[in-house]
């Protein structure tokens, strides 16, 4: 969780070293002197192209102001390289998720195929059945109508 009072202390503590008001600091990075005490006292939430403009301003890295310190360089090369080794994953995962789809919608065409060739073959069986049903009654009702003549 990121612990905001941490960062606006930090970026007080930076504009201070700097010896410069919350005014000129706030000019520097385009809000009024309200709207940057404000930001200091927790009134406004920091969005990330503001604390890249304070950082600029202040001459610190954004690590600096976010955690109070600057972390070391070689864990930030690590966690680079595990991002970066999370994205190739990732990609990897939605290109088979997308050709795994691509199959399944492949069958899925098949299958619908299947279903209208299948709906096809019972209505044909239907109307068999009902010409089957009407070639009996019409014998039956020959044989019933030549005993009704003799």
């Amino acid at each position: 969780m990121i612990d905001y009072k941490s960062i606006r202390l930090n970026i007080a503590n930076e504009r201070k070293k700097m010896g410069l008001s919350q005014r000129a600091m706030g000019e520097m990075i385009g809000l009024t002197r309200i709207a940057y005490r404000n930001l200091e006292n927790g009134d406004t939430r920091i969005i990330n192209p503001m604390l890249d403009k304070i950082a600029e301003i202040t001459g610190v890295c954004t690590e600096k102001l976010l955690f109070g310190y600057v972390p070391d360089k070689q864990l930030s090369l690590d966690h680079a390289k595990i991002v970066a080794r999370q994205k190739e994953i990732e990609a990897n995962r939605i290109k088979e998720f997308e050709e795994t789809i691509a199959m399944l919608n492949r069958e899925l065409e098949h299958m619908k195929r299947d279903s209208d060739n299948m709906q096809e073959i019972i209505r044909t069986k239907d109307m068999i059945i009902k010409m089957n049903e009407k070639m009996v009654n019409k014998i039956f009702d020959d044989k019933d109508s030549k005993r009704k003549k003799k």
